[in-house]
């Protein structure tokens, strides 16, 4: 875990989104942007075309797919992807959560408040059963990366003060907590609360 590095790469990310549109407004979210940056800071191994798919980062120390989501869409690329070379999926997890609100009428962001919600290592479980023909594949790992980040997210909700079903805008990192690397079925014991 190199926390500088880390923090270099949200500053540069960051700073290019400031310049152009603002927040959320890249077709690429800001955790993946930053993750990207900070697992291969050389733009040359970045969005590279292996078999029928394009990897998040492909070098020499093989494939890396940032997952922010769901890992459904996933399993035909691991397919793919674990024929050419060892995989890595990296997953970040929200430690901390402070929360902004933005007025889509006003475009006025609320000062940030603290989710009482705390993420936990094992938060990856539910994904993990989505991809469970691959987890013993001795080429596949994962790597769990614990932040603390701000969310920014619409006032555009169905309830009295918006806030349920609102639209989440982006997430930016702010500071790297912990990283988890799993790289064998032993390695799955640091996930258990």
């Amino acid at each position: 875990m190199d926390k500088q590095l880390f923090q270099k790469a949200c500053n540069e990310v960051i700073g290019q989104q400031i310049g152009m549109n603002g927040i959320g407004t890249l077709s690429e979210k800001t955790v993946h942007s930053v993750l990207k940056n900070y697992l291969a800071p050389d733009p040359s191994h970045h969005e590279i075309k292996v078999g029928r798919f394009v990897a998040d980062i492909y070098n020499e120390n093989g494939i890396i797919e940032i997952q922010t989501r769901s890992f459904d869409k996933l399993r035909r690329k691991l397919q793919d992807f674990l024929s050419y070379a060892p995989v890595t999926i990296v997953y970040p997890i929200p430690s901390t959560k402070w929360i902004r609100w933005i007025n889509p009428q006003s475009g006025e962001i609320s000062p940030p408040r603290k989710s009482p919600k705390r993420g936990k290592p094992y938060s990856i479980f539910p994904e993990l059963y989505k991809i469970k023909n691959y987890l013993t594949n001795p080429n596949l790992n994962l790597q769990i990366l614990l932040m603390d980040l701000e969310e920014y997210r619409f006032l555009d909700g169905w309830s009295k003060d918006h806030k349920k079903g609102s639209t989440r805008c982006d997430r930016i990192p702010i500071e790297l907590i912990d990283e988890i690397s799993i790289r064998s079925l032993d390695d799955y014991q640091f996930l258990v609360p």
